[in-house]
């Protein structure tokens, strides 16, 4: 992996990030899919922050995915499959080392900065 496209791909995540306040976590991996145009797809998984007035986040899942998923492609210029992380069920992405079918390029998560010291 070229190490100025991981770079590139992690300061790109951590502005969009920035800018996308619901979600709380992101990871960004390379599938090594390939497009016939865009070079190796991405992988991005977000965790999203719940709504105000309870603990589902499915409403802001809903509203933003696809949006989201096209700004993404925009500023990286690669094909990029978005998904939800669901906290409660699912291990977080990045975390299996020894998986060899994904290369994590991006995590960003310093809105959850007190949950993780906790963990």
């Amino acid at each position: 992996m070229n190490q100025r496209i991981d770079t590139h791909v992690a300061r790109i995540a951590a502005e969009w990030y920035a800018v996308n306040s619901d979600v709380r976590r992101l990871w960004v991996y390379e599938t090594g899919e390939t497009g016939a145009d865009q070079g190796s797809a991405l992988h991005v998984v977000v965790a999203l922050a719940p709504v105000v007035d309870s603990d589902d986040i499915s409403p802001i899942w809903l509203a933003r995915c696809a949006a989201w998923q096209r700004d993404l492609q925009a500023r990286i210029g690669r094909r990029v499959r978005l998904d939800w992380l669901d906290e409660d069920f699912e291990a977080p992405p990045c975390a299996m080392p020894n998986d060899r079918s994904q290369v994590c390029l991006a995590t960003v998560a310093w809105r959850d900065g007190g949950d993780e010291a906790q963990a």
